[in-house]
């Protein structure tokens, strides 16, 4: 588990000690009021963008986990996955085939990342129902096989 801090923007009314106003889950970091949350399996190049109800990732470099210890009603945290232009990092992808998405039900092909497919927030790709529908989207959006992995390990 990673502890980040999501943002309100609200300042504190700090002209009393503790500050009024504050709810037992916030802290103060710098100058605003913050909600601090855990979640799990988030690589080092992921940087929070913000959290909702949705688990369903808003890009392809875009990443899903679930909230967890946190007081926000929000239930996922969305990350985007940066490498910077100066490190050869590659972040490496795996592929489904026929497995049922925990999120939606449906059966079929997808790319995730992290260990487990099983995982909520871990797919990165839509739900194909063929295998060379999702190869062709992995082509399309930039993933190269990692040679000697039959097909079924990508990076970006």
């Amino acid at each position: 588990m990673k502890t980040f801090y999501f943002n309100t923007g609200v300042r504190p009314y700090a002209h009393t000690n503790p500050p009024l106003g504050l709810m037992p889950y916030q802290v103060i970091r710098g100058d605003t009021v913050q909600i601090p949350f855990d979640v799990e399996d988030v690589p080092e190049c992921a940087v929070f963008r913000h959290a909702s109800g949705h688990s369903e990732p808003e890009y392809t470099n875009w990443i899903v986990r679930e909230i967890h210890n946190s007081g926000m009603c929000s239930k996922y945290a969305h990350f985007e996955l940066q490498v910077p232009l100066s490190k050869s990092v590659a972040i490496e992808y795996r592929t489904t085939v026929q497995c049922q998405d925990p999120e939606t039900g449906k059966t079929g092909c997808w790319a995730f990342t992290g260990d487990d497919h099983r995982k909520i927030g871990t797919r990165i790709s839509p739900v194909f129902a063929d295998l060379p529908d999702l190869y062709r989207w992995l082509k399309v959006n930039g993933f190269t096989q990692v040679p000697g992995t039959l097909a079924s390990r990508y990076t970006k």
